[in-house]
């Protein structure tokens, strides 16, 4: 029972850290939405062993006052346009077919590649972000879904359920995010001055790589 409670608080953390980093990339956060980022960081103790990024990515989050929430908004309405939305050119295009293919355009065959991954799940993706189907925020979205689902299965004792949701998100991983993750991130960290954005990409590019070793288990 103590092993089961362990792995359902893990799938339970799991579940909140794309819920996150979805609500970085997906849009312009809203002042409520930064908040809430602000309050899952604060019941957050960093401790020895916590990786880098996401040490770092807890204790900017924590530290912020809520008097510099409107600030630290107005300041990063213009940095999510200069580094995802243009109109000049893209710092970090949230977009992986960009970044995997040989003329860096939209709707690559990745695209298809993703769309056949959410379809096979069940889920339309595309309807709700109405984007192509390889946008950043629409795949952390589809892995944040996953993860609870898995969440649910396990909860519910359907561990054969739990393993194959297990393999399918980590081979979305492995073939597509692992794929343009990193090099997505570092343009980003590369591209801002803005902390908000800086630790965000740093802890997404850590906890990709630490998702996929937890899936791995699973196999």
């Amino acid at each position: 029972m103590e092993e089961k409670n362990l792995l359902m608080e893990y799938l339970e953390y799991r579940c909140s850290v794309y819920y996150c980093l979805k609500t970085v990339f997906v849009k312009e956060a809203t002042m409520a939405q930064i908040r809430q980022l602000i309050r899952s960081c604060k019941k957050m103790t960093p401790m020895d062993g916590m990786p880098v990024a996401e040490r770092a990515y807890v204790e900017y989050f924590a530290s912020i006052k809520d008097e510099q929430v409107k600030e630290i908004r107005e300041e990063l309405k213009a940095e999510y346009a200069r580094l995802f939305l243009g109109p000049k050119q893209l710092i970090a295009p949230p977009y992986e077919s960009v970044y995997r293919s040989c003329n860096r355009l939209m709707y690559g065959e990745e695209t298809d590649h993703v769309r056949m991954f959410y379809e096979n799940a069940g889920m339309m993706m595309q309807k709700k972000a109405k984007l192509p189907e390889d946008f950043i925020g629409t795949e952390l979205e589809f892995m944040y879904l996953m993860s609870h689902r898995m969440y649910q299965a396990i909860e519910q004792g359907q561990e054969e359920q739990a393993i194959k949701i297990a393999i399918y998100q980590y081979e979305f991983l492995i073939q597509h995010m692992n794929e343009w993750i990193g090099k997505f991130s570092k343009d980003i960290m590369e591209g801002t001055s803005m902390e908000f954005f800086k630790v965000s990409a740093a802890y997404l590019n850590e906890f990709i790589q630490e998702d996929i070793t937890f899936l791995k288990q699973w196999r």
